[in-house]
């Protein structure tokens, strides 16, 4: 999922270079990258953000042991990731709503990441952290598109 996710963002870096010289296909290609990327982060939500492959995410019966409060922090996440980068996408093709994405999601990505802090000092699971590192990865690009008086392209 990791070189699944890295290849993701690597194509959505590569569209949004293409959408500022206005190259022809850089919105289809930003708009196939981020919901991509959308799509696997709702995956690694359901999953909670363990490595499991794809293909065993499909799978009738995936045993994986989690207590309800990690199984609802995860998807909580993942689909607040998930609308992360779909309101990055809205932002930067200039489509309607985008900046009530962008706030909705900042703020959910904020508190997430506080939980996130609290339970990673709490349990010392490298999950967690790795989490909380996408979170803040997220709410920086989310933070600069909110701050900026139009898109950056």
């Amino acid at each position: 999922m990791k070189r699944i996710e890295i290849m993701l963002v690597g194509l959505m870096v590569i569209a949004l270079i293409m959408k500022v010289y206005h190259l022809p296909g850089a919105g289809i290609l930003l708009t196939a990258a981020s919901l991509s990327l959308a799509f696997i982060y709702a995956l690694l939500g359901v999953t909670n953000f363990d490595e499991i492959s794809i293909k065993r995410i499909f799978q009738q019966k995936l045993d994986i042991s989690i207590n309800n409060k990690d199984q609802l922090l995860g998807f909580v996440t993942g689909m607040s990731l998930s609308v992360g980068v779909i309101s990055i996408l809205f932002k930067v093709q200039h489509w309607p709503s985008s900046n009530m994405m962008l706030l909705a999601s900042m703020l959910t990505l904020a508190i997430i990441s506080i939980i996130l802090a609290r339970f990673y000092v709490n349990k010392k699971d490298i999950k967690y952290l790795n989490i909380f590192q996408r979170a803040i990865a997220v709410i920086c690009i989310l933070g600069v598109l909110w701050f900026s008086k139009s898109a950056i392209v």
